[in-house]
């Protein structure tokens, strides 16, 4: 979206949002980039995704989905979510996008097979890797769920809602030299967050007992 590649963070969190919210993603495809941004060429990044809203389509209902996500009317999204998904069941985008709205639900058991049925067509997508990751501890299998959030934080380093999983999960782990790291990450993105930098207090604490 035009944004400067000098700052890795804003890459990770610009490709996290392209994914999520069914954006073009031109990573591997350079010429198609460059006919697209040709397009759009007048177009800022919040003009691109306001004309995209405006179309009457399952594409609008995707961006209406992700909407109602962040602003956390799973409810709203899981319909608009559905929908988009009768009308093209293969839309990867939405079954992303579906599989967080059950899951912010408190239905992970319902969620993860959506998160495994994305992962089957594309391994390496990071997003739904952290929701699969999230079934995974619900279920009581946190080592498998940190195997999974490790993978993910190398294909998207953060600092992000993956790496910030990992902070939390490896200080209920005891495991402070882990956590520290990433919660180092986090309170550096988010020097105002209380929440990170008490996590942070909390596993450097517990490593100074340790060593």
């Amino acid at each position: 979206l035009g944004m400067s590649d000098k700052d890795a963070d804003v890459r990770s969190y610009a490709a996290t949002y392209i994914e999520m919210q069914g954006l073009p993603n031109f990573k591997d495809d350079k010429k198609g980039y460059a006919l697209w941004r040709k397009e759009k060429e007048y177009l800022s990044a919040k003009e691109i995704i306001a004309s995209a809203a405006k179309v009457d389509s399952p594409q609008n209902d995707l961006q209406r989905g992700w909407q109602m996500f962040f602003r956390q009317k799973y409810g709203t999204s899981e319909r608009l979510f559905r929908r988009v998904l009768e009308n093209d069941p293969d839309n990867l985008a939405a079954l992303n996008g579906l599989g967080f709205s059950v899951l912010n639900q408190g239905n992970p058991q319902q969620a993860k097979p959506m998160f495994e049925k994305y992962l089957k067509e594309n391994k390496n997508a990071s997003g739904p890797m952290n929701g699969l990751a999230r079934c995974l501890k619900a279920e009581g299998k946190v080592n498998e769920a940190v195997k999974v959030w490790e993978r993910a934080a190398k294909i998207a380093p953060g600092p992000n809602d993956i790496t910030a999983n990992l902070a939390r999960t490896y200080l209920e782990q005891k495991q402070f030299a882990k956590s520290v790291k990433y919660f180092k990450l986090q309170v550096k993105s988010d020097l105002k967050n209380k929440y990170f930098q008490k996590g942070l207090e909390q596993a450097q604490a517990g490593l100074s007992t340790t060593e």
